[in-house]
């Protein structure tokens, strides 16, 4: 193939290669937490999304975590005889808030199966129910233009807090003392998905004249040299 021709396939290939769109992987961002009881806070910060990796088109935040809990009772004071208790259950719940404006706080729960029955009066706690599962959150797009401008930023630009509570239902007699415990473990997931920069995309019209004067030049050459 003539050199000239060759040279205008490849510029014709080359500007296709150029148009062609780049390829956006969202940022995500980890934080991982823990719970030794069902009551405590944890505050972590996340870094800001960098405006030169392109518009930021929505941030969604998320948790996701395993939880144990279990539901118990006792007979106090000692003495008072059986007792009956109704619809015992404990409730775990994870509750995830930030410290910018406008967000809606993500939970979950989880709870142990409902107890109705006897409660031994033996003075020994009394395991009612038990749970293990997962507690996690739906997805939280945000997609407002306001909202996303406060993403938008340095380092610790903002903090999301999780909270971890426990809580007791159902219906036991003034002698009858409940409780719960558990525990739970778990990561807060940031992600943050942009449209890079546009990629400068040559004219169809600019690129078939481009292809035809290069072709052109290589069959004169070939005249001439016949």
């Amino acid at each position: 193939m003539n050199t000239f021709i060759k040279a205008g396939a490849a510029a014709l290939i080359g500007a296709f290669v150029a148009a062609a769109p780049a390829n956006a992987v969202p940022v995500t961002q980890f934080h991982n937490f823990s719970f030794t009881g069902l009551s405590g806070t944890s505050t972590f910060n996340f870094n800001g999304f960098n405006s030169g990796l392109g518009t930021l088109n929505d941030v969604v935040i998320s948790f996701s975590s395993n939880m144990s809990l279990t539901s118990t009772a006792i007979v106090s004071p000692q003495g008072s005889g059986n007792q009956t208790a109704t619809n015992v259950a404990a409730i775990g719940t994870l509750s995830l808030t930030s410290n910018l404006g406008f967000f809606t706080t993500l939970t979950g729960s989880l709870s142990t199966p409902a107890f109705t029955g006897t409660v031994l009066d033996n003075n020994v706690t009394q395991t009612l129910g038990a749970a293990n599962g997962s507690v996690s959150s739906s997805p939280a797009p945000i997609t407002n233009s306001f909202l996303l401008s406060q993403y938008i930023g340095g380092s610790n630009l903002y903090s999301l807090t999780m909270t971890s509570v426990g809580s007791q239902g159902g219906s036991v007699p003034p002698t009858v003392f409940t409780s719960n415990d558990g525990s739970s473990s778990g990561t807060i997931t940031v992600t943050y998905n942009y449209t890079p920069p546009s990629v400068s995309t040559p004219e169809p019209a600019s690129m078939v004249l481009v292809g035809a004067g290069l072709l052109g030049l290589g069959l004169a050459r070939r005249r001439r040299r016949g």
